[in-house]
C-alpha cells in the first residue's frame, strides 16, 4: 500500500513539474508598436486579438542580442500584477510611469512585465545565463 502512495505521489509530482515547465515556456506575441517614457520602453504586443503593454526599463549599453522589430513575433513569458515603479492613483482610473499616463480605464490592453527583454533587446535564450 505504501509503494502505491509513493508511486502516485511521484506521478503527481512529475505531472505538476511538467505543467509548470510548460507554462514557463511563454507564448508567441507580435510586436505592434514601441513607445517610451523617460526611463522605460512601452512595447505593445498582440496575440489572438488581445493587446498587452510590456514595460521594459531602458538600458544604456548595446547588447549582442536581437533588437525588437515592429511586426515580428517573439516568444514572451508575460508577468502580470507586478506594477512596481508605477503610480496608480485610485481616484483617477489611470496608470502612469515616469510621469506619463500609459493606461486609462477603457484602454484595450493589459499592462505587464517580461524578463525576456533588456531594454529593446530580446534576451529570451539568455535569461538566467548571462548578465548582459
Amino acid at each position: 500500500m505504501n509503494s502505491r502512495k509513493i508511486n502516485f505521489g511521484f506521478l503527481l509530482l512529475t505531472i505538476s513539474c511538467s505543467m509548470n515547465l510548460y507554462s514557463q515556456d511563454g507564448e508567441q506575441y507580435k510586436v505592434a508598436s514601441i513607445d517610451s517614457t523617460a526611463k522605460n520602453y512601452l512595447i505593445l504586443v498582440q496575440k489572438l486579438g488581445h493587446n498587452y503593454m510590456i514595460i521594459s526599463p531602458m538600458v544604456n549599453v548595446e547588447m549582442n542580442h536581437d533588437k525588437l522589430t515592429i511586426g515580428k513575433e517573439y516568444r514572451f513569458l508575460l508577468l502580470e500584477n507586478s506594477l512596481q515603479n508605477i503610480t496608480e492613483p485610485e481616484i483617477s482610473n489611470t496608470i502612469s510611469i515616469d510621469e506619463k499616463k500609459i493606461w486609462e480605464k477603457g484602454d484595450n490592453f493589459d499592462v505587464v512585465f517580461c524578463n525576456d527583454l533588456k531594454g529593446l533587446y530580446y534576451v529570451r535564450n539568455c535569461v538566467n545565463k548571462s548578465k548582459d
